[in-house]
């Protein structure tokens, strides 16, 4: 059951992503197009986890969903901040302050959002994208006033009173993870081999094993060695071309690579990894990129700026559901 759900996130997760990509020009993003973009949960993998805290039925006909932390600060000087539509539209998103911190929350009803409503929505691609678009916007929107601590998909307590209690007890953590993140963006950094199947010998079974047979053979394994050799080239260029990129991050995590979709056929993922930039450094970082993209066979590919989901380490989703909050 995991399994399932955890795939039909990720293709819909990989179908928004794939959109991202053709969005976003690695050496200038034109603010346009990140506003456009289809959000990936940091670098898609983010949105396998799901419903951490998702309220079960119960005598309440309505749940918190929480997109977003941040601090109280940098929501002060503008308290409507025009929000983008909630997940749940009939209900408006607005800010819930509990001393230094605030959170991004809107009331959802709990005939769509209960735990075991969710379920059943994520074997609907169509809905797990639609509302992975509004989550996302979202939380875009709160990261333009300053350093934010994204939520998991389908983040949601029992009412603003639990979400309050959560933020005033937590505090103090929140906080060290809202400076952590202060002043940096995640940009997500794919490397592919160009052409990777290029040069491979077709097969001819029917030819003897002897003579032209024990030539034809001879080649074959001397192809195959060859394209052995070339594999554990490319990937030490990968690794040496990431960590190049990686030296302009404060923290970088490599993220599994996925190969096998249509579109990058003749591409091999290499490297998929997110990075956390110090946003004096991204100029600098963008146009490394852009130079190394193609040498010795290379591709770079850059996305972002995204939430930083990769490298928020404190899970309030969890700590609600320990709480008994969910």
């Amino acid at each position: 059951k995991q399994a399932m759900k955890a795939a039909l996130l990720r293709e819909a997760a990989d179908l928004l992503e794939s959109e991202r990509n053709s969005c976003v020009n690695p050496a200038a993003p034109e603010e346009d197009a990140r506003e456009e973009s289809a959000p990936a949960m940091g670098a898609a993998e983010e949105a396998e986890a799901t419903c951490e805290a998702a309220a079960e039925e119960g005598s309440e006909s309505h749940g918190c969903y929480v997109y977003a932390i941040t601090r109280e600060a940098s929501t002060a000087g503008d308290p409507a901040r025009e929000f983008p539509a909630a997940i749940d539209p009939r209900h408006p998103v607005k800010l819930l302050r509990a001393g230094d911190v605030a959170a991004v929350v809107s009331t959802v009803d709990l005939q769509e959002f209960s735990r075991s409503a969710v379920e059943q929505h994520l074997r609907d691609p169509a809905w797990v994208e639609a509302r992975l678009r509004a989550h996302d916007a979202v939380v875009k929107h709160t990261m333009a006033a300053g350093p934010v601590i994204p939520c998991r998909f389908c983040t949601i307590l029992r009412d603003e009173d639990a979400v309050r209690g959560l933020l005033l007890e937590q505090g103090e953590q929140i906080g060290v993870a809202l400076n952590s993140l202060a002043g940096k963006e995640e940009w997500g950094v794919k490397l592919y081999l160009s052409s990777p199947g290029g040069g491979r010998l077709r097969e001819s079974p029917d030819l003897p094993v002897d003579g032209a047979g024990k030539a034809y053979l001879q080649r074959k394994g001397d192809d195959v060695r060859a394209q052995q050799e070339h594999a554990g080239l490319a990937r030490q260029r990968a690794t040496a071309r990431y960590d190049m990129l990686a030296s302009w991050a404060a923290d970088a995590v490599l993220l599994p690579a996925r190969n096998g979709h249509s579109s990058d056929a003749a591409r091999r993922l290499l490297v998929n990894a997110a990075l956390l930039v110090p946003e004096q450094c991204v100029a600098a970082f963008q146009s490394a990129a852009e130079e190394s993209d193609g040498v010795d066979g290379i591709e770079v590919e850059l996305t972002g700026p995204w939430p930083p989901y990769n490298f928020v380490h404190l899970d309030l989703a969890a700590k609600a559901a320990a709480k008994g909050v969910s």
